[in-house]
């Protein structure tokens, strides 16, 4: 936190950025109030909050890898009444790293290509490819 001459507070971005910091996702309306997923949804957050960072730093890989990280913590839900929230949880995930294949591309093709995101771009392809199989 910063502190002007005048005694005020006031906030760096990156302070606003840190109070200001909402969950992905929130349990609205459990019916067995949050009784199995304790332990998950934080780190699913927790991973996704991690891959926000990253991707407005450009680190892409390491984006990846934290929602990747969130989509295999979905699996460890395995209670038939969670299944609606863990396909939400998943299908977001999946949206997310859509969104980031499709940065990629732009990155990628063109005009004003760069080859430093390739690697990244057909990594998350195959990625896509398998976790679509596996739905």
């Amino acid at each position: 936190m910063k502190l002007s001459r005048r005694g005020f507070s006031l906030f760096s971005l990156r302070d606003i950025e840190y109070f200001n910091k909402e969950e992905k996702f929130e349990l609205v309306n459990c019916p067995l109030k949050g009784k199995y997923c304790k332990r998950q949804l934080p780190e699913i957050n927790q991973s996704y909050s991690e891959s926000e960072q990253y991707r407005k730093n450009k680190e892409y890989r390491n984006s990846i890898d934290a929602l990747k990280n969130a989509y295999s913590t979905t699996t460890e839900l395995k209670e038939d009444s969670c299944s609606r929230c863990v396909n939400f949880f998943r299908s977001s995930i999946t949206e997310s790293l859509e969104d980031i294949h499709g940065e990629l591309h732009k990155m990628s093709t063109g005009l004003f290509r760069t080859k430093r995101f390739e690697s990244s771009y057909f990594m998350l392809g195959d990625l896509l490819k398998e976790l679509k199989m596996k739905n």
